[in-house]
C-alpha cells in the first residue's frame, strides 16, 4: 500500500471533515445544554422568539453598547471637539482659538461668544459637553 496515494489522502480529509463536524455538533449540544441549564437554576424563561406572544415588546429595554462620558470643552483638542454635532473643523479650531486668546470657559453659555454659534447649536451641543 502506497502511504501518499490519492486513495489515502482522501481518507483522512474525510476523517478531518468527519472530526471537525462532531467538534461543532459537540459545542452546539454543550451551548444548547447551558442554556438549559442557566434556565432551570435561574428560573427564568429563554424565550422562543422575540415575536412570541409572551413577550411584551413595549417593555423592553436596550442596554446601551458603550457609555458616553461628555467632552470637557476646556481640555478637548482639534479632532475630539469636530465629534461634537454640527461642530467641524472650522467651529472646532474657533472655540480652541477662544480658549488660548481667553483662557478657559467658565461657563458652557459662553461658546455662544464664538461666532456662527447660536443658540440653537449650544442646545444641540449641551448634552455632549462639559466643563
Amino acid at each position: 500500500m502506497i502511504l501518499n496515494s490519492p486513495q489515502n489522502k482522501l481518507q483522512k480529509i474525510e476523517l478531518n471533515h468527519n472530526r471537525d463536524f462532531r467538534v461543532v455538533l459537540f459545542f452546539a449540544v454543550l451551548v444548547v445544554w447551558a442554556l438549559l441549564t442557566f434556565s432551570f437554576f435561574s428560573g427564568k424563561k429563554i424565550p422562543s422568539t422575540l415575536a412570541s406572544d409572551d413577550i411584551d415588546l413595549k417593555s423592553l429595554t436596550l442596554k446601551p453598547y458603550f457609555t458616553f462620558t461628555p467632552l470637557n470643552i476646556n481640555a478637548a483638542a482639534l479632532e475630539e471637539l469636530m465629534i461634537l454635532p454640527g461642530i467641524g473643523e472650522k467651529y472646532a479650531g474657533a472655540i480652541i482659538r477662544y480658549r488660548s486668546q481667553k483662557g478657559s470657559f467658565a461657563a458652557i453659555e459662553e461658546l455662544k461668544q464664538i461666532q456662527g454659534i447660536g443658540a440653537g447649536t449650544l442646545e444641540k451641543l449641551r448634552p455632549f459637553i462639559t466643563l
